[in-house]
């Protein structure tokens, strides 16, 4: 005789005023210690891993931490990837959050301004990429490989402009409106998400939001990744 067990998980409450007050394994004092690491080291931007197998409480942890940081004046976003890995682009979603957080903040409007910029010049290397894959129209468009190659430069110096300017507005956004701390970021359960995804967020992180004062957590089991970035490559 077969027989199988369906638990239903069971969220702890999280206490606006006591966030740790119903953790059981005690781990305020790691919290603690990881908000001195993000005040020493955001001034330059920084990117730190909660690593742990699955179902050792890395959520649980971390809304705990996050409604701490609240609670002392940082302004924070969660970010469940997992939930969220149906978009094409992790940008997106990553601005989406940003906007739950920054919506009435007038200096918002140049980061979401910028980053279309941005999904505009990536859509059209893709397109661009499609087309030279056919080599009928290659041998019919191009016949000059200098001008091709000029056309690249000019636009992988376009593409870094934008960059740039991207990069800008979002400091200034956090300048502006942070309360003179960090802003967290908070990207869980990268581990089960589609590789492709999964990869592509770690790219957007490492290429477009390393600017000042925006702190990265990323709630992972490693070994999970692992498996995810090998199956993309």
């Amino acid at each position: 005789m077969n027989s199988s067990l369906e638990c239903k998980e069971i969220e702890i409450e999280i206490s606006e005023q006591d966030p740790f007050a119903n953790d059981k394994l005690e781990r305020k004092p790691f919290a603690n210690v990881l908000t001195t690491i993000i005040n020493l080291y955001s001034d330059k931007g920084c990117v730190l891993s909660i690593n742990g197998e699955w179902g050792s409480g890395k959520t649980t942890f971390i809304k705990m931490w996050q409604q701490q940081l609240k609670n002392n004046g940082y302004r924070t976003i969660y970010f469940n990837a997992w939930k969220n890995d149906f978009n094409d682009d992790p940008l997106i979603s990553i601005l989406g959050e940003l906007n739950k957080e920054f919506s009435n903040c007038k200096t918002f409007e140049k980061v979401v301004t910028n980053g279309s910029k941005i999904l505009l010049k990536m859509g059209e290397t893709l397109l661009r990429n499609k087309i030279g894959d056919d080599s009928e129209i290659l041998a019919s468009g191009i016949s000059e490989i200098s001008n091709l190659c000029r056309e690249s430069i000019n636009r992988y110096q376009d593409y870094k402009q934008t960059l740039e300017k991207f990069k800008e507005s979002l400091s200034e956004l956090v300048a502006s409106e942070a309360n003179g701390k960090p802003v967290v970021f908070i990207v869980d359960e990268l581990d089960r998400c589609n590789p492709h995804y999964a990869v592509k967020i770690l790219e957007r992180v490492k290429h477009l939001f390393d600017v000042p004062n925006i702190a990265f957590i990323i709630a992972v089991n490693d070994e999970q990744l692992q498996y995810a970035v090998q199956g993309f490559y």
